[in-house]
């Protein structure tokens, strides 16, 4: 590796951190890592069983079609790369077996012409069935990386992650704002995994009353009795999930308490269904679920 001067890197971190609040400048960033690593290409991918998208320095739609996707999908590189620990710093190829690797189809037909012959990744975000990956490579006619370009990207990639959070944490508040902040009801939007994203003001309210059968518990949102939690629990899975591959989950109507006769709390009515998430490193994101509550 060679020299690379402290203000090459601060100027590498500041595009990082202008792309956190421009998400459509990560394109910057991602053509500052190539130059900073000395790398044939760089790319951002967001990877799940559907879908593979891509901020990279090399316009390349065919590398993002179905075809291409069906073949990273089916290659085992897939699996081992989800399977990376968030924030840790790997050398590519992920296997042992590098003489293996390269006689399969997604390096012969897809990674070798486009100089993607060795090169750093890290794994900089997962929600859901989805994972962000930062790739750096290199090609045939370039040295692999070493230790000290691993140490440094080390350095870098947590100002990835940081700003990666930032940009979802403020396009989530602006839909928030805009949409639903002066709506007289509340509004709650709630990942994959049933924590709570962004509510209005309306339904911050609602949780604080006495009679409320909705609680907030270790940032989760669940009900009085466990059978309601549960039946939400399914419902807001069930908006968040998507439907032989393509089409998103529908959601549902739950009454709260479902019984009245067995509880004297408040009674609400909350619809729950799709909303899309906010993109994370200028990908399209998790999808969220939004639950509006009126009594």
């Amino acid at each position: 590796m060679a020299d690379v001067s402290i203000e090459a890197v601060s100027a590498v971190v500041g595009k990082v951190y202008e792309a956190a609040y421009d998400q459509g400048r990560w394109l910057d960033a991602v053509n500052g890592l190539r130059d900073l690593f000395g790398g044939s290409r760089s790319c951002i991918v967001r990877i799940s069983p559907q879908t593979f998208d891509a901020v990279a320095t090399d316009f390349d739609p065919e590398f993002t079609s179905p075809k291409g996707i069906e073949a990273l999908l089916r290659d085992p590189l897939a699996a081992a790369s989800a399977a990376l620990p968030l924030g840790e710093v790997s050398r590519w190829p992920l296997t042992e077996e590098v003489a293996a690797f390269r006689r399969r189809e997604l390096w012969q037909d897809w990674l070798r012409p486009r100089d993607m012959y060795h090169g750093l990744v890290s794994n900089l975000l997962s929600s859901n069935d989805s994972h962000w990956m930062l790739s750096i490579d290199r090609g045939p006619g370039q040295e692999a990386f070493g230790a000290e370009d691993i140490d440094l990207l080390r350095k870098i990639v947590p100002h990835m992650r940081r700003a990666g959070q930032i940009g979802q944490q403020l396009e989530k508040t602006s839909a928030l704002a805009s949409a639903f902040s002066h709506l007289p009801f509340g509004v709650f939007l709630i990942n994959g995994h049933q924590q709570i994203a962004q509510m209005n003001g309306a339904a911050e309210a609602m949780l604080s009353r006495p009679d409320s059968p909705l609680r907030l518990r270790d940032g989760t949102i669940a009900a009085a009795s466990a059978e309601d939690t549960q039946e939400l629990e399914r419902l807001v899975a069930d908006a968040c999930s998507l439907h032989d591959g393509v089409i998103p989950g529908v959601g549902g109507t739950l009454l709260v308490p479902s019984d009245r006769r067995q509880s004297d709390l408040a009674r609400l009515v909350l619809s729950v269904a799709p909303f899309v998430d906010a993109r994370a490193y200028g990908l399209a994101s998790e999808r969220c679920a939004g639950v509006m509550v009126t009594e």
